[in-house]
């Protein structure tokens, strides 16, 4: 920074230092209106530049800062908003409100939204996506313990409406594709490739060994650690009662010791110190 920018920055500084709240108030205030009267005179490409401009800026001075860095600042940003609201009188917030736009303007608005999201998404690291959902449970989590039982109702009348109308508007198409991600979802959650229930159809005959079958329920049958209470044979715990000796009503006779030299083949009746080759 040049020494002469530098000399005013601290004198900016040093004079905010000394300002009364009535007088930061004024001064905000004065700035608001004056930014909202040079935007209001701007065309569509020196809007469309400006905001260009400005989210550069902002991407790579987010670039710089670490992943403790960017969440303290969303921190601060959240609290600033947070008093900010709460600072508005009633006209204000209908101002600010959504529902006075248009439903093109809504749309745009969505659209230019989910953009900037994906964009910022998919320049994401590992660990900044990982962060960001643990964020965003602990936000969820705290918001939904802080409900109250009319409000939870509310939010999920809501939702339930939102989601009906968006299966309304979906056609075959949409329908389709969505049903196969949440199939895809279910299927990595459970650790399987194949989701379809049909491919499962003389799966042991076919043997695949990219899938993971220990993590589907239905075949996860547990060790064999059951025994049986009249013959002592060890069973798993989804077997039927009775496959072994029904009910105790079949009794075999005791095996007879093997004779040589099948006994010491048998690990049971092996010497430790001898060894078969």
């Amino acid at each position: 920074m040049p020494p002469k920018s530098r000399k005013l920055l601290g004198r900016r500084t040093a004079a905010r230092a000394s300002e009364t709240p009535e007088q930061t108030s004024l001064r905000l205030s004065r700035m608001a209106s004056s930014s909202a009267a040079r935007l209001s005179t701007e065309i569509g490409d020196a809007r469309t530049e400006r905001l260009t401009s400005a989210a550069s800026t902002m991407s790579v001075c987010r670039a710089r800062l670490s992943v403790e860095d960017r969440s303290l600042q969303n921190s601060q940003d959240a609290v600033r908003v947070a008093r900010l609201r709460a600072s508005q009188s009633p006209a204000q917030k209908t101002l600010r409100s959504r529902d006075l736009g248009s439903p093109e303007q809504t749309t745009s608005r969505c659209l230019r939204n989910t953009r900037a999201t994906a964009a910022t998404r998919a320049s994401e690291q590992p660990q900044e996506t990982a962060h960001r959902r643990f964020r965003n449970v602990l936000s969820t989590a705290s918001a939904r313990a802080l409900e109250s039982p009319a409000q939870t109702t509310v939010r999920r009348v809501k939702n339930a409406r939102s989601t009906a109308s968006a299966r309304a508007a979906e056609n075959s198409e949409v329908c389709r594709q969505r049903l196969e991600n949440i199939s895809q979802l279910l299927a990595s959650l459970n650790g399987v490739t194949s989701p379809s229930a049909s491919s499962w159809s003389n799966a042991a005959y076919n043997y695949d060994c990219t899938v993971n079958y220990s993590a589907r329920r239905d075949v996860q049958i547990g060790a064999m650690d059951k025994v049986c209470t009249f013959c002592n044979a060890k069973k798993w715990a989804g077997e039927q009662p009775g496959l072994c000796c029904s009910g105790g009503k079949i009794k075999l006779p005791s095996l007879d010791e093997p004779p040589q030299p099948l006994r010491d083949l048998l690990p049971e009746f092996r010497s430790k110190n001898k060894i078969i080759f």
